[in-house]
């Protein structure tokens, strides 16, 4: 069935994207500017792969299922038990997250990198801060708000966030 669907808007710039990467033309500008190039790549990807862009949104219902596992952690880690239980709920049965999951726009995997971030974050806050592993979860949390700019720009922004709160437990 998704295979069939017609694109709309964002959804039918990104195949033509993904189609000018396939083709070898590289990243190019579209409706007058230069997109983030992640989510074009990763639907190139799955077109050189299976034939079909629309194959990713099997990757992004994964990728949902993966999201509800972080949320439910992160849930209980900072509240309780029941409040990861709500929060699974919440985002498995919102009409927002259940339309990006099934359309080929790149909130769903952003979301989930973002979320993953927090989460690597959170594990670099847990750490002794001269250890190895700190350092290396910092860097990880790094890599992955890195590679979030690739899908969205405004996750620019979400780099000197997590080194503030990082510093200032330090400072506290």
């Amino acid at each position: 069935v998704w295979l069939s669907w017609p694109c709309v808007r964002d959804e039918c710039t990104y195949l033509r994207l993904s189609e000018r990467i396939l083709n070898g033309e590289g990243m190019t500008a579209s409706n007058g500017w230069i997109w983030a190039p992640g989510y074009p790549f990763i639907l190139a990807l799955h077109e050189g792969l299976t034939g079909y862009g629309a194959g990713i949104k099997t990757t992004q219902a994964i990728a949902s299922v993966f999201v509800m596992a972080l949320l439910f952690h992160l849930g209980k880690r900072f509240a309780s038990s029941n409040v990861g239980k709500i929060s699974v709920w919440m985002y498995a049965l919102s009409p927002t997250q259940i339309f990006f999951a099934q359309s080929l726009w790149s909130e769903c995997l952003y979301g989930g990198l973002l979320l993953l971030g927090v989460w690597v974050f959170d594990k670099a806050r847990e750490a002794d801060a001269s250890t190895l592993i700190s350092m290396r979860h910092a860097a990880l949390t790094g890599l992955l708000v890195g590679i979030c700019v690739l899908f969205r720009g405004v996750a620019t922004y979400m780099l000197p966030i997590f080194c503030v709160a990082l510093i200032w437990r330090r400072w506290g």
